[in-house]
């Protein structure tokens, strides 16, 4: 089963590059772009593992917060600097 699931894996993220090149996406969007989902979790979700008082629902809310709040100044940021948003201002 491991080597089918591989196999199956492999073919998905070739596909998926394919599909992530034909609309102009390269490495360093694909990057950038996980810096800012993934990066908006991390404080939240390191104050419920070290802090006592902290609560996995607060963490929860915090960390889907931080990703509409780090889009929004993305697609900002993007507006601001280059006058438009696409995905070459991106």
């Amino acid at each position: 089963v491991s080597r089918v699931v591989i196999v199956c894996f492999g073919i998905f993220m070739g596909l998926f590059s394919i599909a992530l090149n034909a609309m102009g996406l390269n490495l360093g969007w694909v990057y950038l772009f996980m810096g800012v989902v993934i990066g908006s979790a991390v404080i939240p979700l390191w104050n419920m593992m070290t802090w006592d008082k902290a609560s996995g629902k607060g963490a929860i809310i915090a960390a889907w917060s931080g990703l509409v709040l780090a889009l929004i100044g993305w697609l900002v940021g993007a507006q601001i600097q280059s006058g438009s948003i696409s995905v070459s201002t991106l």
